[in-house]
């Protein structure tokens, strides 16, 4: 999805990884949700196998935080219905360094996804589920009892099932995104739960990210959700925060990586180990960016 002229940029240079790293599905296509037409044509990405969809929302919701992401995924997810088997989201800020395998689900497979990088509003396991993520599983049906448990990345939490929406793959005849639309509508329409809320701005930033979560443990059985491996979504903007045990050596040994703007310094190939092709294709790319 783009929504601003970074993100155009952004979006650029994932395809671009797409077709020089993902292997044998180079050629799939990629769809490019537009959130404001008018004023980004998205022109220099059509191509190539790149479709561009004007977003179709609510302009109720359109500025609820992220609402444009939960409504990007519903409409694609709509129109792939029955021609596609798999349907991946990435964010913008997001590189494809190696074929990535593990999106491709194999039955009984219907969704891949990582935890979470860090706990931040995540209902930690050894505590009772508080009033903020009560009403986000009430809203998608979803029995506390039947919530599994994960373990964020970076700092390391046992939260209940709560996951990383920056890369993940579905299956699309199960819905699963536009029911993560038809809650988060719901719940942003809650004027009771918006109030206790409207203060805290991670429980609003999160909120997609949430109910997400639940969508898919409401709608899946533990065995139908692949819990993807670190060196996919790896969170380069958080590198140096990880563990030692956890931290990539090398970024040719990732799969996807989330960069938010970790190339966007100087000194970017100071933090890990970056081997030929990749760390020309990069410097080339990033080269007098900030």
């Amino acid at each position: 999805m783009v929504a601003s002229q970074q993100e155009e940029r952004d979006a650029a240079m994932l395809i671009d990884s797409i077709h020089d790293f993902a292997g044998r599905y180079k050629d799939c296509t990629i769809y490019v949700a537009q959130t404001d037409p008018d004023r980004l044509s998205c022109e220099d990405l059509r191509g190539q196998n790149v479709e561009l969809v004007p977003l179709k929302m609510n302009e109720e919701f359109r500025s609820y935080l992220f609402a444009d992401k939960v409504y990007a995924c519903a409409q694609v997810e709509t129109m792939v219905t029955g021609k596609v088997q798999v349907l991946v989201w990435m964010n913008p800020q997001c590189l494809v360094l190696r074929p990535p395998t593990e999106l491709e689900l194999k039955p009984p497979q219907a969704a891949a996804v990582r935890p979470v990088h860090i706990r931040n509003v995540g209902s930690l396991a050894n505590e009772p589920v508080n009033r903020y993520w009560s009403t986000v599983f009430k809203a998608c049906k979803l029995d506390p009892a039947k919530v599994f448990t994960v373990e964020s990345f970076v700092d390391m939490q046992k939260v209940r099932a709560y996951f990383n929406s920056g890369t993940m793959s579905v299956r699309p005849d199960k819905g699963i995104f536009r029911t993560w639309r038809m809650n988060f509508e719901k719940l942003v329409s809650d004027e009771a739960f918006q109030r206790t809320i409207e203060e805290d701005r991670l429980h609003r930033l999160f909120l997609h990210q949430a109910v997400f979560s639940a969508v898919l443990v409401a709608k899946l059985q533990p065995s139908e959700i692949e819990i993807l491996p670190p060196e996919y979504g790896y969170p380069m903007h958080l590198h140096d925060k990880l563990p030692p045990e956890r931290r990539a050596q090398s970024l040719n040994d990732l799969t996807t990586v989330i960069c938010e703007d970790y190339f966007h310094g100087p000194n970017w190939a100071q933090g890990i180990i970056v081997r030929e092709p990749l760390k020309t294709w990069l410097a080339s790319r990033f080269a007098g960016r900030r």
